[in-house]
Formats: C-alpha cells, structure tokens, sequence
C-alpha cells in the first residue's frame, strides 16, 4: 500500500512538471509567433516530438547494459533546459529540454503504472495535463510578469520530485526485451491511430470554438478525456472502453456544430489515448522510452500531415467522425475480447 500510495504521488507530481513544461514551451513558442518568427514553430515542434524517440532508445540501452538509470537525469536536464524558454533561449534549446523530460517522465509514469498495476490509469493521469498547458502558454504568451511566476513554480516542483523518487528502483533483474511479430503489429497499429488522432484534433475545428470560454472547455475535455480512458479501460477493460467511446464520439462528431455534442466528441476521442500508449508499453516491456518516443513521432507525422495537405477535404463533423470509426477499425483486433483483469 505505501509502495502505491508513493507511486501515486509520484505521478501527481510528474503531471503537474508536464503540465508547467508544456506552458513554458508554449508561452516561449507563441511569444516568437507574435513577433512573426513561424519558422520557429517547426524547429519547436520537430525537437520536442521527433527527438523523443531516439532519446527514449538510448535511455533504455543504458538500462539494458546496467549501466545506469537516465530518467531522472533526463527530467532534470529536462527541466533546466525548458525553463530557457523564458529566457527567449533558441528554440532547439527548450525543444530538446521538452523531448528530455517527456522521455524521463513518461519512462518512471511507464513503471509505475506497470508495477502497480493501474493498467493505464497512471499513463492518462501523466499525458492529460500536457494539452491544459499548451493552451494556458498560448494565452499568456508575451506576458512578462508570468516568466518569473512560472520558473518558481517549476524549480518547486522539481525539488519535490528529487526527494519523492530517492527510492524509486527501475533497474529490474534480467532485462531482455523481445521485439515479436504481435509487437511489431502492436506499433504499427498503434502508430496509425495516434497519426490519425494528431491529424484530427488538429483539423477538426468548429465554430464555436471562437468562444473563448467554450475553447477552454474544449482543451478541458482533451486532457478528461485522456485521464478517464485509463480509469475506463482498467475498470471496464479496454475492448469495451475503445468500442463504446468512439463509437459515441464518431455519432457526437456529426453534430459536432452543437458545442455540447462538440465537447463531447473530443473528449470521447481522446479516451483511446493512454489506450494506444498501455498497449504499446505492454508489447514493448523494458523498451519503454522506445515505446514513449514512436507515438510522440506518430503525433510529429500528424501535425505534419496537417501543415503539408492544409483543411481536411471534408466537413469537420464528418472528418471527425470518418477519424473515429477508422481508430475503431484499426483497435479492435489489439483490444477485442480484453476484459478487466
């Protein structure tokens, strides 16, 4: 029990890191665009998400030759180099400093969630709070008085987090990962679903979202969204979490112009977040930072997709909608038959 309660808290605090690296980054990146610096936002966004998985490769071959444990020396430099980004650092600086502590913090969330068995439920608790931050970091970009507000909060939350993981022991006995066809199937599946899930919640725009209160709802129903789909799959089982929620939010997509129907579509569709990332952690064992850098690069390919073909080709509801049952299409055939275990 105290084994679970020290993992809880540990992944509370790991949120709340993702939660200020994600604003800083975003406070530091829509600070440049107003100033008209665009070419920044690729560079930015090629950083943070393409480098995950090289970085996340690399932590676990130390792991795998014993050498040592790099998660927590990843969140730290991590965070050192995403705090840069209040100090108008380059972009590439607090870009690799984002790519570092997603690896090391997705890595510890990885095992926790692992060793105490929250069948995901660690893994959309950890992810959630990142899309509450980009959003909070676009509005208050350029406002001076938050960048010292915002190094405080974050050099706080690190000092808890050096005390709280004194005892945390990734290094388990015969690491020896097994890469086999069912594994293969697993990323390539799961790649596609987190492409297609980038693309859409990228291109999927309706007009109410204008709406700044309704926007705030909409970002708040991604990141509910992406915590309920843990606690949904570990308590009704995946099968059911992935069938039911995007079947539902395919139907809510087409009268995605009602902004309750709107909301509710996003935050069904995120449900098959940590869905994709515990299916692939579970294929992937002792590869975890692999695991965690391919769908950050699947989400880099969706982003980019929607920056090369511009709007989809077809109504935002109907696009929304044709997104979900493809997810479903692809998902089922991981997920069917799971049940609560």
């Amino acid at each position: 029990m105290k084994n679970r309660k020290s993992a809880i808290t540990i992944i509370a605090i790991l949120s709340a890191m993702h939660f200020m690296t994600d604003f800083i980054c975003a406070f530091a990146v829509y600070s440049r665009i107003k100033e008209g610096r665009l070419v920044d936002v690729v560079l930015y966004n090629f950083c943070a998400f393409v480098l995950q998985m090289p970085l996340g490769l690399l932590a676990d071959v130390l792991k795998m030759k014993r050498e040592e444990d790099s998660s927590l020396l990843m969140i730290t430099a991590g965070a050192v180099l995403t705090a840069t980004g209040l100090l108008q650092a380059p972009v590439w600086v607090f870009g690799l400093g984002n790519a570092l502590f997603h690896v090391g913090g997705g890595m510890i969330t990885m095992h926790k969630d692992q060793d105490n068995r929250f069948k995901g439920r660690g893994l959309g608790s950890f992810v959630a709070p990142g899309a509450l931050g980009l959003f909070a970091g676009n509005l208050l970009a350029g406002n001076t008085a938050v960048r010292l507000l915002a190094g405080v909060i974050m050099a706080a939350l690190w000092i808890l987090m050096f005390f709280k993981v004194k005892e945390y022991n990734p290094l388990r006995e015969d690491r020896h990962p097994e890469l086999d066809d069912a594994a293969i199937v697993t990323i390539l599946i799961t790649v596609m679903v987190v492409i297609i899930r980038s693309y859409i919640g990228l291109s999927v725009s309706f007009g109410w979202k204008g709406s700044l209160l309704l926007a705030i709802l909409n970002v708040i129903c991604v990141a509910r969204g992406k915590t309920l789909g843990g606690f949904a799959g570990r308590k009704f089982g995946y099968g059911s979490t992935v069938i039911v929620s995007l079947i539902m939010a395919a139907v809510m997509y087409l009268f995605g112009y009602v902004p309750a129907s709107g909301l509710l579509a996003v935050l069904l569709f995120n449900m098959t977040m940590p869905v994709t990332l515990y299916l692939l952690a579970e294929k992937m064992r002792y590869l975890e930072g692999f695991a965690f850098g391919i769908l950050t690069f699947a989400l880099f390919i969706g982003y980019y997709l929607k920056v090369s073909l511009g709007a989809a080709p077809f109504p935002p509801g109907l696009t929304g909608a044709l997104g979900s049952l493809v997810s479903l299409a692809l998902l089922y055939p991981l997920v069917r038959g799971r049940k609560v275990s």
